[in-house]
């Protein structure tokens, strides 16, 4: 059986434009123990820069709970059928290996 995939066609966000993003415009959101992009909009490249600066109006107003935290919004490349990684992935780096456990010799 054959399947046709499923692909979404994104156009940038901004009001009446029809072209295709090239960017995303987001900033990274973490709780202390997950973090994750939050996504403010798709721009194409005419209009990267003022959605980058109505993000950074949001951004200013954002109110956060107790232990969250939202990095400046920024602009990251948008590349179809590849997912967007976040501009630092190691603002949380997974927890230390811990060392092996070595056996006491034996005589």
């Amino acid at each position: 059986m054959t399947r046709d995939r499923f692909r979404y066609h994104f156009t940038c966000t901004t009001p009446g434009c029809t072209r295709t993003p090239q960017h995303k415009i987001a900033s990274i959101w973490s709780d202390g123990q997950i973090s994750e992009l939050k996504t403010y909009g798709l721009a194409c490249s005419e209009h990267a820069d003022a959605q980058l600066e109505a993000a950074r109006r949001k951004h200013a107003v954002t109110r956060l709970a107790e232990g969250e935290s939202l990095a400046p919004p920024t602009v990251l490349p948008l590349t179809p059928l590849h997912p967007t990684t976040p501009p630092n992935p190691t603002a949380n780096p997974p927890p230390p290996t811990p060392p092996a456990h070595s056996s006491p010799a034996q005589p």
